[in-house]
């Protein structure tokens, strides 16, 4: 077994196949996919998504998140309807600091992320849906952003770009 920092991966061997699933040193996140096979070095949509260190009985590891059916991949962006390949979240600190914004976009995990609109006011994960531009920075750099077609991001049927 083997883990790469720079492209996040986690990967291993058996059977004469190789395997992989996406870990964060960072915050502790590790996603594996839900639907694509352990053999495809891709998170695809739809994942287990998992914080190492933090458990209890009743205590949740992710306590927020919010998912957009749109992907980036080889460089083009796709809507993709139904399947969340872009997704937000808000971690539980394994030290039992602050919960930490995460961002699973482009086959990475970004963490340590701030969200803000457009306009350059803060948002929370629960507040995307309720604006019509989401904006990711990480180390003061844009990682992601997104803008809907329709009122707002959460209005049913958007499309993003």
């Amino acid at each position: 077994m083997s883990y790469d920092p720079e492209t996040q991966l986690v990967t291993w061997t058996k059977n004469n196949q190789t395997n992989y699933f996406f870990f964060d040193a960072d915050t502790g996140v590790l996603v594996t996919p839900l639907y694509n096979s352990f053999s495809n070095a891709q998170i695809g949509h739809d994942t287990y998504t998992f914080v190492l260190g933090v458990s209890g009985d009743g205590v949740k590891s992710i306590t927020e998140s919010y998912g957009l059916a749109c992907r980036m991949s080889g460089g083009e962006f796709t809507n993709t309807g139904s399947s969340y390949y872009t997704r937000f979240m808000a971690v539980k600190d394994p030290a039992g600091g602050a919960d930490r914004l995460v961002l699973i976009y482009n086959d990475r995990i970004y963490s340590g992320i701030t969200i803000k609109n457009t306009a350059g006011t803060a948002l929370t994960i629960a507040g995307i849906k309720n604006s019509k531009t989401v904006v990711a920075y990480r180390n003061g750099e844009i990682v992601c952003a997104l803008a809907s077609d329709k009122a707002t991001i959460g209005t049913s049927g958007s499309k993003f770009m």
